[in-house]
């Protein structure tokens, strides 16, 4: 049976109640876009819901990391070309900070890139339109009934769907009208990522500022046309609290104090490891998709995505239980990154304000290329383990 045949036989099914779409994803980020483009590729009628118009803005260091670029280049099938139209800026020196003092400046044989995200997303969410999606902007869902798969938008607009998909970000309504969910747990785990835009800066190469924040760190991270500033962390204290210590953290490199600051919550540590209830999955930062120790997302949004949808694909194809596709597809391909990041937190964070500068600078000098094969995708957490399922493409439900 053919890919679009599929979707044809589910649409025409007598058994099944027909609706407008196969497939309603709210949220056009990353992982709802790479969603709709694969599933539109695939033969489904598919709608994307977004509460911005694109190009939007989007707060974020908008950084990729090699995993990154293979991932996206794969799913999209991008060439080199395409892909370097999404760039604003590569370097392959970074500088890593305890407080004021430099511990560490090196080089990784593998660039890191930087992007504008209102660019990205956009990109991303033309590829979905050209395979066929039909895009909602500007459109806000104000409620969801996962009993029925009907969505209410603020302009009380219904959709319904055979399947939903939540990638509307960390305060997902989609996650709050799942009985999944645990909102005070997920609460507890939330950081917060402030962030400045300056030109003002001459920096050519990402810097990483540790010990500014308990659990969390500070960025300065180069551009084409603005250099971003950014203080990201676990919210342990009060906002007031965080905000005075990015302000402080400002002052460090004679940044006038600025009410320019914009802020934005980010899920470190409290991604859910069945994120699925009936027919509704969820994705991206909707599910907690973040690495706790390094904040990065976008590689989990655009990974949790195609995860997503080959899970769909395969439940119509094999007539296979959905949440058990879904649940063993993340255990083998996503989850076991994110639990060990989880954990490799607490010892990196203990030991940088126990040990402090030198036997921590002596300790990152000394494991200087794992790390950086860890952060680039080359290498497990587990330093024992080659993780080896990071990119690579999803064949089965196996």
């Amino acid at each position: 049976m053919s890919r679009l045949s599929i979707a044809k036989c589910y649409r025409t099914s007598k058994n099944i109640i027909m609706s407008k779409y196969d497939v309603a994803i709210i949220g056009a980020g990353p992982a709802g876009s790479t969603v709709g483009y694969l599933l539109s590729k695939l033969g489904f009628r598919v709608l994307l819901i977004d509460k911005s118009k694109f190009p939007r803005q989007k707060l974020c260091g908008g950084l990729l990391t090699f995993k990154t670029y293979k991932l996206v280049k794969r799913i999209f099938s991008l060439s080199n070309k395409d892909f370097s139209k999404l760039i604003n800026f590569s370097s392959k020196a970074f500088r890593l900070y305890y407080k004021d003092n430099l511990i560490l400046k090196g080089k990784s044989e593998k660039p890191f890139y930087f992007v504008d995200r209102d660019k990205y997303d956009l990109f991303f969410v033309e590829k979905a339109k050209q395979q066929g999606a039909k895009i909602v902007e500007g459109e806000c869902v104000v409620n969801f009934k996962p009993s029925s798969n009907e969505i209410v938008t603020s302009s009380q607009k219904r959709y319904k769907a055979k399947f939903i998909i939540g990638a509307d970000g960390v305060n997902s309504i989609i996650r709050k009208n799942l009985p999944i969910f645990d909102h005070k747990k997920w609460i507890n785990n939330l950081a917060i990522a402030m962030e400045v835009f300056v030109n003002d800066l001459d920096i050519r190469e990402p810097h990483i500022y540790l010990g500014v924040v308990d659990i969390g760190y500070g960025w300065i991270f180069p551009n084409r046309n603005k250099i971003i500033v950014g203080l990201g962390g676990l919210m342990k204290n009060k906002r007031e609290n965080f905000v005075k210590k990015f302000r402080e953290f400002l002052n460090k490199f004679g940044l006038k104090d600025s009410n320019k600051i914009k802020g934005h919550l980010v899920p470190s540590g409290n991604f859910i490891e069945k994120p699925i209830y009936g027919n509704t999955l969820l994705v991206g930062d909707a599910a907690g998709f973040v690495d706790p120790l390094l904040g990065e997302g976008i590689f989990y949004a655009h990974r949790s995505g195609e995860i997503a949808a080959w899970s769909i694909y395969f439940h119509l194809k094999e007539n296979q239980n959905l949440e058990c596709i879904y649940g063993k597809l993340l255990r083998k391909y996503l989850l076991p990154q994110l639990k060990c990041a989880k954990k490799a937190r607490k010892i990196f964070f203990k030991s940088a304000f126990a040990f402090q500068y030198f036997p921590f600078r002596f300790f990152l000098r000394l494991f200087q290329d794992q790390m950086i094969d860890v952060v680039h995708g080359t290498k497990f957490y587990n330093p024992l383990k080659r993780w080896k399922k990071c990119c690579e493409p999803i064949q089965s439900a196996e």
